[in-house]
C-alpha cells in the first residue's frame, strides 16, 4: 500500500506510515519479539560480550537486515536498520530507525543503504538480506563502503558462502577479517588495515 501510494500520491507518505505504525503497535504483531533473549536465531550472549569489549555502549550501529538480534543490540546501542521487508520495517520503526530498502538487482536498494551510512556509524552489522545468494551481492555494491573506516561485522560465518563473502569483501576494501566464535555460530569482525602512507 505504501509503495502504491508513492506512485499515486493519494496520502502524505508520512501520515500513511504513521497510521500503519500505530496500527501495528496496537496489535499482537508489534509486541511479539520485544523480549528476545540471546541465542537461537538471535546473536549469542558471548558474542554480545565480545562486541561490548570492542564497541562502547551507546555507539551507533548500522544494521543491514533486522530481526531478533536487533532487539538485543538495542539494549546496548543506537541502531539504524536497513530492512527489505516493508512489513518488518513498519513494525520496527516505533522502536528505532528502520529504513525500508526493497531488494533491487539482487541486493538492498543502494540509495537506502547510502542514507543509513551517512549517519557515520561506529560499526556496521551485515545480517541480511536473508538468503546467502542475495547477501553475496554486497560485493556488487562495494563503492557504498569505499569511504567507511569503522569495523564491519558479518553474521552467520559458519555458512560457507557467507564466510567467503565476508573474506572477499574484506580483501577488496582493505580490511582484516577475524572470526569470533559463539556456541553455535561464528561472526566476522573486520577492521580497516592502517597504511603508513
Amino acid at each position: 500500500m505504501l509503495k502504491q501510494n508513492e506512485k499515486i500520491k493519494l496520502f502524505k507518505q508520512e501520515k500513511l506510515h504513521y497510521f500503519f505504525t500505530a496500527l501495528l503497535s496496537r496489535s499482537h504483531l508489534g509486541q511479539k519479539d520485544r523480549n528476545i533473549v540471546p541465542g537461537g536465531f538471535a546473536i549469542e550472549e558471548n558474542i554480545i560480550r565480545l562486541l561490548l569489549e570492542k564497541i562502547p555502549r551507546g555507539s551507533l550501529i548500522v544494521e543491514l537486515g533486522s530481526g531478533f538480534s536487533t532487539n538485543i543490540l538495542l539494549k546496548y546501542y543506537k541502531v539504524i536498520s536497513v530492512e527489505h521487508n516493508l512489513f518488518y520495517a513498519i513494525q520496527r520503526s516505533p522502536i528505532h530507525i528502520c529504513i525500508h530498502a526493497p531488494i533491487q538487482s539482487g541486493w538492498y536498494q543502494p540509495e537506502a543503504v547510502s542514507t543509513a551510512l551517512q549517519n557515520n556509524p561506529d560499526a556496521i552489522l551485515v545480517d541480511g538480506p536473508p538468503a546467502a545468494e542475495l547477501r553475496r551481492n554486497i560485493l556488487e555494491n562495494l563503492p557504498l563502503f569505499a569511504s567507511i573506516r569503522c569495523p564491519i561485522i558479518f553474521d552467520d560465518l559458519d555458512r560457507e558462502v557467507d564466510h567467503a563473502t565476508a573474506l572477499d569483501f574484506c580483501i577488496r576494501l582493505g580490511y582484516k577479517l577475524t572470526l569470533l566464535k559463539g556456541e553455535k555460530k561464528k561472526i566476522g569482525w573486520c577492521e580497516k588495515i592502517l597504511t603508513t602512507d
